[in-house]
């Protein structure tokens, strides 16, 4: 499982805090999840608007974290790993320059 956002939509440039969803996923299917972080999204696509711009996103994919043991009641853990790997990659996207 890849975990790239926090499902849903902020129009914010940054990282916001997850929710549960993709852990239990994961936790459930037995699969690793894998950090990932999108950056500039939010400037093809802005809140609110249905018209897509031209432009670039850029994708950097984090550590896989096996889910190997846990259980549901570790989906806070595991969510809260994520939480901490997303905002590293999602900076070292913020310092590429165009």
């Amino acid at each position: 499982m890849i975990w790239g956002g926090e499902g849903r939509l902020s129009g914010i440039d940054g990282v916001s805090r997850f929710k549960l969803g993709s852990a239990l996923l994961a936790i459930r299917s037995k699969k690793p999840l894998i950090p990932i972080a999108f950056h500039g999204g939010q400037k093809l696509m802005p809140l609110r608007s249905i018209a897509l711009k031209s432009g670039t996103i850029r994708i950097r994919v984090g550590t896989l974290l096996s889910t190997k043991g846990l259980t549901e009641d570790n989906s806070r853990e595991l969510a809260d790993k994520v939480q901490l790997a997303v905002p590293v990659l999602y900076e070292e996207l913020s310092q590429i320059k165009s």
